[in-house]
């Protein structure tokens, strides 16, 4: 070992430029990996909890005007019910929107300044998301109902 390491100086001594041009390579080559690994990671590790992940798919709104391109991730209400329709691939499609913040009570007890998240009642069909306690059929089919 201490062989290679001697080895290595009278190589970058006899050569400078060596280590000026070998050294910011090789830093640039790891940092190049790291970070596609750190992003890879990130892609990759969206919905895994889901059983259902690999039969997911989310619907973009694409709108261009006046030459520049915006993608929303809303759409349509009508979107939601006529794809399924019109596409038997497609099982089941629901809607998430994320309401403002509002003040919650339930059973006495009152959530206040709380963050909600509305969606559809097949949501719990198409995310294989159990329930804790009750019955995730009829959980959100009823207006004004929250799990």
């Amino acid at each position: 070992m201490i062989k290679q390491l001697l080895y290595a100086v009278r190589n970058f001594k006899r050569s400078p430029l060596l280590v000026f041009i070998s050294m910011p390579g090789l830093a640039l080559g790891i940092t190049g990996f790291l970070l596609l690994t750190i992003y890879l990671k990130h892609e990759l590790g969206f919905d895994t909890n889901f059983p259902n992940r690999h039969r997911i798919v989310r619907l973009y709104n694409k709108l261009t005007e006046e030459g520049q391109t915006e993608i929303y991730p809303i759409c349509m209400r009508e979107a939601y019910g006529e794809i399924p329709q019109n596409v038997p691939e497609i099982k089941a499609a629901v809607q998430f929107y994320r309401g403002g913040r509002i003040d919650v009570s339930c059973n006495g007890q009152k959530f206040v300044n709380r963050q909600l998240l509305y969606v559809d009642g097949d949501f719990f069909n198409v995310f294989g998301v159990g329930l804790i306690d009750g019955d995730p059929e009829n959980a959100l089919f009823r207006p004004g109902t929250a799990v």
